[in-house]
């Protein structure tokens, strides 16, 4: 009977941790969606911008526009997404199973803020150039 009730505490506990995870990251898992998307779109404009040496300049510059305003988007949620990537409490108490599900999601946020880290500082570069580039 010990060794059920350990597998049941087990069960319950890894239960209770993909039940908090993903109760956490509703809004985190919307705005990975929105930023794939997002991506999408960058990748998508930034080859038609660079691809098509015919292109009319009018064209150029309203891609030019659309990509501005994609990477202002991107800015402004980057900061979300690296808000909702906090790490989940690893207990003592937690059977191994558990530990070991909690610190696999915490590497994943701690990955995750990296990424937007360095992909918000490409962001802001990106805005900058563009920037500088449409005022000449």
């Amino acid at each position: 009977m010990e060794a059920y009730n350990k597998i049941l505490e087990n069960m319950m506990g890894a239960s209770y941790t993909w039940g908090e995870i993903i109760g956490q990251r509703i809004g985190f898992s919307n705005d990975l969606k929105n930023m794939v998307a997002l991506k999408e779109e960058e990748i998508n404009l930034i080859y038609s911008i660079t691809s098509d040496d015919e292109m009319s300049y009018e064209s150029r510059e309203s891609l030019k526009l659309k990509l501005i305003d994609n990477l202002e988007s991107q800015k402004e949620l980057i900061p979300k997404i690296r808000g909702s990537a906090f790490d989940v409490s690893v207990s003592e108490t937690d059977s191994p199973n558990v530990k070991e599900i909690r610190e696999y999601f915490n590497e994943i946020f701690r990955n995750t803020r990296k990424l937007a880290d360095t992909d918000l500082e490409y962001v802001e570069e990106g805005l900058i150039t563009l920037r500088e580039e449409k005022e000449r």
